[in-house]
């Protein structure tokens, strides 16, 4: 069966420790495909600081002269609020052979239940929860008492840069180099849009 691994989110921008989570999923898990989902208007998080078309081009920047990487649109192209659970049933719809696995951060998978959809995914979807270094660890066992399906969990465990998007935002707002902490692809984008100087959406 083939396998696609999708690592989802707002990537408001894609940074250094996105693309290094990506690397080692990727030489870990060997799947067929790995794709980054690039989140339209996010359904469970707060609004975004720059358009969906500068964050899908940031990461294709980000990501382009690797081969073991798909960068999708599916979730822009469908339109208005982004919900994991409606992109699972229009991909499965496409691909009914295919294994698709989420990656989730292990915070972020501590709060599935608080998801639209979230009780549904728990039941239906393979997962990959990431437990990077010097962060709390989900083990199996509070996966198992989350909800999630044991023989559906893959837990991987990743040394990246801690770097956060909002990190980035407000070195940018402070006129700070953005060197780590930006591929420097994107760095150029940010710097040519005009991107997080201030705090308003760039269409």
């Amino acid at each position: 069966m083939k396998r696609i691994v999708l690592f989802g989110g707002t990537f408001d921008p894609v940074q250094t420790g996105h693309v290094a989570v990506a690397d080692q999923a990727v030489r870990a898990l060997q799947p067929d495909e790995f794709w980054f989902l690039v989140d339209n208007i996010p359904g469970e998080r707060k609004p975004v600081h720059a358009s969906a078309s500068l964050r899908l081009e940031m990461v294709r920047a980000a990501v382009h002269d690797d081969p073991r990487f798909t960068v999708s649109d599916i979730e822009i192209r469908r339109g208005g609020a982004t919900y994991t659970g409606e992109t699972m049933d229009e991909l499965r719809a496409e691909q009914p052979a295919t294994r698709f696995e989420l990656l989730l951060g292990a915070d972020s998978a501590r709060t599935i239940r608080a998801w639209r959809y979230g009780d549904r995914l728990l039941r239906d979807e393979w997962f990959v929860i990431v437990n990077r270094s010097g962060e709390a660890p989900l083990s199996l066992e509070e996966a198992s008492s989350l909800g999630y399906a044991p023989e559906r969990v893959r837990l991987l465990e990743v040394d990246a840069p801690h770097v956060s998007a909002s990190a980035v935002r407000q070195r940018v707002m402070r006129g700070e180099s953005l060197g780590g902490y930006v591929p420097e692809a994107v760095a150029e984008i940010i710097g040519r849009e005009g991107l997080y100087a201030q705090r308003s959406v760039r269409a």
